[in-house]
């Protein structure tokens, strides 16, 4: 069984018309609580 850390938030859901903007700007801010998505939609 992996060692998995609970999730502080259920989930989120932001839309955009830029993308890959957005995709950019969530990956690198997310990396400061440590945290990172755990899917993606396109």
């Amino acid at each position: 069984m992996e060692n998995v850390t609970p999730s502080i938030m259920s989930h989120v859901s932001i839309g955009t018309n830029r993308f890959a903007e957005a995709v950019a700007f969530y990956d690198r801010a997310l990396e400061v609580p440590g945290a990172r998505p755990r899917s993606q939609h396109d």
